[in-house]
């Protein structure tokens, strides 16, 4: 490939048949995705950046999913040393999973079907911390 070239990416799919008069047959099915490629890489980039932004920001942030029973999708490095809970260990689990408190996590569903029932900002609650210290944190609705 020479320099300022684009390489082509392609996928090949390729199948042996038989046909009724015993004939072989060899099909090969080609695509180019060089596009697909170029946009999964733009992707990423751009996930890369989000993800420097959002855990170098001094705001706690996490992002829950509702439709699978809470669990977290996304806890960034300020609510880690926050909680002192490494995001390592609350992504892709539900709050009862997290917090060594289970009336915390009772609270904290409450907290989330009410913000999905209202819309609206949810007053800051203490949970008890890893270290047994109080933290405090703010549940608020994206409009």
């Amino acid at each position: 490939m020479r320099k300022g070239e684009e390489k082509n990416r392609v996928h090949q799919v390729s199948t042996y048949l038989t046909q009724e008069d015993d004939t072989e047959l060899i099909w090969f099915f080609t695509q180019d995705i060089t596009e697909v490629i170029k946009k999964r890489d733009e992707l990423r980039e751009l996930n890369l950046l989000l993800d420097g932004i959002l855990n170098n920001i001094p705001v706690y942030l996490y992002v829950k999913d509702p439709e699978d029973d809470f669990r977290y999708l996304y806890w960034n490095k300020a609510f880690a040393e926050h909680s002192k809970i490494p995001a390592s260990r609350a992504i892709g689990r539900t709050d009862f999973e997290i917090f060594p408190e289970r009336a915390d996590a009772e609270r904290f569903r409450r907290d989330d079907l009410e913000l999905i029932r209202t819309h609206e900002r949810i007053d800051m609650h203490a949970f008890s911390c890893q270290s047994q210290e109080i933290c405090f944190f703010n549940v608020t609705a994206q409009s």
